[in-house]
């Protein structure tokens, strides 16, 4: 039997015994043949079985380890691997070939590099940029304990900072000229970790710092000037966004606006976005500096204070506060993320000014507000006023095939039991998922929505 008669025959095998055959074949072996072959073989050879994992090189059993072929070798770097790059998390390289595979694409989801006959010392050469997802802290404390002593760029995205007891290193790091850190959970550790750990870099040029913290007090113009900008006396470009929260604040002494953005006297060279924000009922107060114009492809825990500003990168963001949001609030918000897909919202406090047909200056009608680009919509733990303010043709001009999330019975309540003409043409637009538990739903209910999606409910009424 030829090889051309077998190819066919390989063909003609249903998907599943095809994949089961391919499992038993190395993946570099799989890649190779089949990718480009015809648009079956090559979606199958695009599975994450044969692309999560990969051995990019020959081990021989008596130990001696090669790099693949060059006319592999060249078709991986040009065709495969910038084909399957994102599907990536885990390669086996070895010391010859490393370089040229590592360059030969981006590798976002790669958290395994395995490296062979690898000579030490020109490995620590070899790295002095480092892009790197971690979830603990500590991994960032290892990599800067000593070992990649060349490193010259870090950028560090952490889940968490926590607290660390095993590590105690103080030693400077002179070589570091870049160090980028991002993360998204909240952190009670600023002062015990953060801190330390940037006054190691005194000769870092570029610093840019993005985290959430708990503190006593806020972070402001004045401790990034004393305990940060003064440990780095090369340092010319600093960009940060820093929000930091506090419970129990003395309502005595609450610092205002001007004066956090005071403390930011010294940043002559930066645009500094500062304002704070102290709700009573929670008893907490919380305070956000960042400078502009802002990076993040998100924006949390907006409240009234938000200044304005245009943000083209940013896409989610969340709204809480423990005074109302009124119209002209939610028209500034649209204004300012053009590009916003997602939205949630916290506020128990109903609107004042709900049936106000005109801006607080009286002069001119509240435009309709329209999201172009708006595709979920979560109404987390709202008063129904903002439920109606987004659902009223009057008030907001919803895109197609919105999802909204809210509870049933506010839903219910707003739109009058599912019949409420005002209501009707925006909530034909959306896809509807209650967020509690459902028992019973009115016949028309199903008719009044674009889609809806419901985890529980008996028969329709």
């Amino acid at each position: 039997m030829n090889m051309e008669n077998s190819f066919i025959q390989l063909t003609d095998l249903p998907d599943e015994i095809l994949m089961n055959i391919l499992k038993q074949i190395s993946h570099v072996d799989v890649l190779y043949s089949l990718i480009g072959v015809n648009k079956r073989l090559n979606n199958i050879a695009h599975d994450r079985i044969f692309t999560s994992y990969l051995n990019l090189m020959i081990s021989c059993s008596h130990g001696n380890i090669y790099p693949l072929p060059n006319p592999i070798l060249d078709r991986f770097c040009f065709q495969i691997l910038p084909e399957i790059h994102d599907n990536i998390q885990w390669l086996n390289l070895e010391s010859s070939s490393m370089e040229r595979i590592l360059l030969s694409t981006n590798y976002p989801n790669l958290y395994r590099l395995d490296l062979y006959d690898l000579d030490i010392e020109k490995a620590k050469d070899f790295f002095t940029e480092l892009r790197v997802s971690l979830k603990r802290f500590i991994d960032c404390l290892y990599l800067l304990d000593g070992r990649f002593n060349q490193l010259h760029t870090l950028k560090v995205n952490i889940a968490f900072i926590e607290q660390n007891s095993k590590i105690n290193n103080k030693e400077k790091l002179p070589n570091l000229r870049y160090f980028s850190l991002h993360c998204k959970n909240d952190t009670n550790y600023y002062d015990e970790e953060i801190k330390p750990l940037v006054q190691r870099m005194m000769n870092l040029e570029t610093l840019n710092l993005i985290f959430f913290c708990k503190r006593n007090k806020f972070i402001d113009g004045d401790e990034l000037k004393t305990n940060i900008i003064n440990y780095m006396p090369r340092l010319n470009k600093f960009t940060f966004n820093i929000f930091s929260s506090s419970r129990n604040f003395n309502q005595i002494d609450l610092r205002s606006n001007e004066d956090i953005h005071q403390t930011f006297k010294y940043f002559k060279d930066y645009q500094i976005i500062s304002y704070v924000d102290y709700f009573e009922r929670r008893n907490e107060s919380q305070c956000r500096i960042y400078s502009y114009p802002y990076r993040l492809n998100y924006y949390k825990k907006i409240t009234n204070n938000f200044p304005g500003g245009l943000f083209k990168y940013v896409s989610y963001i969340s709204l809480f506060d423990e005074h109302p949001f009124e119209h002209e609030f939610f028209l500034q918000i649209a204004q300012s993320f053009p590009f916003l897909k997602k939205l949630s919202l916290v506020n128990e406090k109903g609107q004042n000014n709900k049936q106000c047909i005109k801006s607080s200056n009286h002069h001119q009608n509240l435009p309709i507000i329209k999201y172009p680009c708006l595709i979920e919509l979560d109404f987390v733990q709202v008063h129904e006023d903002y439920i109606e303010q987004f659902l009223l043709d009057t008030k907001t001009d919803l895109p197609y095939n919105v999802t909204v999330l809210s509870d049933y019975q506010s839903m219910k309540n707003v739109t009058h039991n599912f019949r409420r003409m005002a209501t009707q043409f925006n909530c034909s637009k959306v896809r509807y998922i209650p967020t509690s538990y459902v028992t019973q739903l009115p016949k028309h209910f199903k008719n009044y929505f674009l889609s809806t999606y419901i985890h529980k409910f008996s028969l329709f009424q």
